[in-house]
């Protein structure tokens, strides 16, 4: 009997040695348990920028475990949309839809991945709606000419045309959805004529017009209203532009300087001969061209002659 329990016992052991054993077998072939991760190929791009028009863009990843993703600024949500929003671990892929931009700003959204305590940012960028606009396409300036300016509102860069040699831009200012003041100087119409002028305010294929009307009034003016001549005399001829008739006089009575009467020329066309000058002082002359109905409609003329053995730098 004691015999068999012996042998029992020593069954009983051996069993146990042999369970023992399997356990720790178990128990190294169980890998320990690894660490959250996300994996983005360095091909993605993590800052996307989208068209005003709206679209969508991918980005493939690749996490160790449960992940999510979600908008860190809720009120994004009325406007961008991420699918899915969650997954399990291994190779996943995740969709950024954005809706048509109508406002005049850009706008921006954090789309952030997360899986455990690890997480990665995406930052999506949309494009604003462009505007190009003026609060008025139509100026109307009278004969004397002045400054107007055009207001602009923009958010994007433009560029400014003018189609008229008599409109002279004095600043430009660019930039966005602001209000930005065009100014311009019209010059004085001397034509005799009402004119039409355009200025054009384009970026791409976004373009406004601005019309510039300018009215005429009496006038007379010279082309050239200083004239100096030598000792030896010579003649002096002077251009007139005149909207109504006029009449001429000297301020002074002098009688070195005659005016041509017979030479068949345009009757805006003045001419005159300047007599040698034999003293040794200068001499000097105004002939004024004037409007004898209204004397403040008028224009001067200078003639001066040098004297004698003068030196001329």
């Amino acid at each position: 009997m004691k015999k068999r329990f012996f042998y029992l016992f020593s069954l009983f052991i051996l069993l146990l040695s042999v369970v023992c054993s399997c356990k720790d077998d178990n128990n190294e072939l169980t890998p320990p348990e690894s660490s959250p991760e996300i994996t983005i190929p360095s091909s993605e791009n993590l800052s996307p920028v989208l068209l005003q028009e709206g679209g969508t863009v991918s980005l493939s990843f690749t996490t160790t475990a449960d992940w999510t993703a979600s908008l860190v600024n809720t009120r994004a949500e009325s406007w961008i949309t991420v699918t899915p929003s969650s997954g399990s671990k291994g190779k996943n892929e995740i969709t950024i839809t954005a809706t048509t931009n109508e406002t005049y700003d850009e706008r921006n959204a954090t789309v952030v991945l997360k899986c455990g305590t690890v997480s990665k940012n995406i930052v999506v960028t949309q494009k604003q709606k462009d505007a190009l606009t003026v609060t008025s396409s139509k100026y109307e300036v009278d004969s004397k000419g002045g400054n107007i300016s055009v207001e602009v509102k923009a958010n994007i860069n433009f560029e400014v045309e003018v189609r008229a040699d008599w409109i002279k831009q004095q600043t430009e200012k660019t930039r966005a959805l602001t209000t930005s003041n065009l100014n311009f100087t019209i010059e004085p119409n001397e034509t005799g004529d009402k004119r039409e002028g355009e200025i054009i305010i384009k970026s791409g294929e976004l373009s406004e017009t601005v019309k510039v009307y300018q009215g005429f009034g009496d006038f007379i003016t010279l082309t050239k209203k200083d004239f100096t001549i030598p000792e030896e005399g010579g003649n002096v001829d002077i251009e007139i532009k005149s909207t109504l008739g006029y009449e001429v006089k000297m301020l002074s009575d002098v009688d070195w300087i005659t005016e041509i009467q017979s030479r068949a020329v345009s009757t805006h066309t003045h001419h005159y001969t300047i007599s040698p000058n034999d003293t040794y002082d200068s001499r000097e002359t105004k002939i004024v061209f004037y409007n004898p109905e209204d004397e403040s409609v008028a224009d001067t003329v200078t003639i001066r002659q040098l004297q004698k053995d003068a030196i001329v730098l």
